[in-house]
């Protein structure tokens, strides 16, 4: 191993950081019984603006291998592509229960979003909520026939704010979405814009089977009253209904408090709900409830269509 030579000592420096900077930071990890990664870091003097033109001292810290050793960095798995044995990393070990695997990170080609997807009893759930916006259609550049459940998808883009149609019953057949901005929250829908406006009148009680969940993924078939619904084998193969406490499949899910939105403001800001594919009557569509301030959930609760709901997809086979 030969040191690496200094080319440029550099005095009289200005401008020192007032905070400290880390350059980079690599993890390491091992491979063959190698070292591989680097850790790089900077510290600087904090500069107070009173500190006079000349040398200042810091510390740099260099761990190095041998390039053949390091492992290149593994980008994030398209949603669409994403297998469920892909999905199913280190389950019941590390510290996960039985049947519950890791988060790993993937992200939606249509936009290109990330998202963390975790296995749960046998199916891949998203981890957090949704934020597809816009308008995306057949002709629309960004759109690709594979990365989709339907042939076209488009919000009205004068409702893209829960404004006009989005306030009244005239929105079951008009897609609504109001984007909040925050990659936690997501993104509220109305039920025809979740389900690519697929579903529409005011009166209908099909399962939705298209939606906009990527290629491969699907809103969750539920209530949990019902055996092996999707949100059944979620909250643990359970008929009852109300579950007072999270199960590890719950927990797993990591639950948001989002309310759901109408009327141009938010209502049960403590609540999370999200929306399933099955029918609870003509009008009004099952969701799963999360209870924020008391930890229980049911997916016995429904909400009519018109109303801005969060959503994540499940991916079953």
């Amino acid at each position: 191993y030969t040191p690496p030579t200094i080319l440029n000592s550099f005095n009289n420096y200005h401008n020192v950081p007032a905070t400290y900077t880390q350059i980079a930071k690599y993890t390491s990890v091992t491979s063959s019984a190698a070292s591989v990664g680097a850790t790089i870091q900077t510290k600087y003097q904090v500069y107070t603006g009173n500190e006079a033109y000349g040398s200042y001292t810091g510390k740099v810290k260099y761990t190095m291998v041998h390039p053949n050793d390091a492992a290149a960095p593994v980008p994030p798995t398209p949603m669409q592509s994403l297998t469920l044995s892909q999905c199913q990393v280190n389950v019941g070990t590390g510290g996960n229960p039985a049947g519950i695997g890791d988060n790993i990170t993937v992200y939606d080609r249509r936009d290109g979003n990330n998202y963390t997807v975790r296995y749960i009893n046998g199916q891949c759930w998203m981890t957090q909520n949704l934020r597809l916006t816009g308008t995306v259609s057949a002709t629309d550049s960004n759109f690709t026939g594979n990365d989709f459940n339907v042939s076209e998808y488009s919000l009205d883009s004068a409702d893209s704010s829960y404004t006009n149609h989005c306030n009244s019953t005239n929105s079951y057949n008009h897609a609504c979405a109001k984007d909040s901005g925050n990659t936690t929250i997501g993104t509220w829908y109305n039920y025809y814009a979740v389900t690519a406006g697929t579903i529409g009148t005011n009166s209908n009680t099909t399962p939705a089977t298209e939606d906009i969940c990527p290629t491969g993924w699907h809103l969750p078939s539920g209530p949990n009253t019902t055996a092996n619904t999707d949100i059944n084998k979620l909250v643990g193969n359970t008929t009852s209904g109300w579950q007072q406490n999270l199960t590890s499949g719950m927990a797993a899910f990591s639950p948001v408090v989002a309310g759901y939105y109408y009327n141009g403001s938010l209502h049960y800001q403590g609540y999370g709900h999200y929306w399933s594919s099955i029918a609870s009557s003509d009008v009004d569509r099952y969701s799963l409830y999360f209870d924020g301030t008391h930890g229980s959930f049911s997916a016995t609760t429904q909400h009519t269509r018109w109303v801005g709901v969060i959503a994540r997809c499940v991916k079953s086979s």
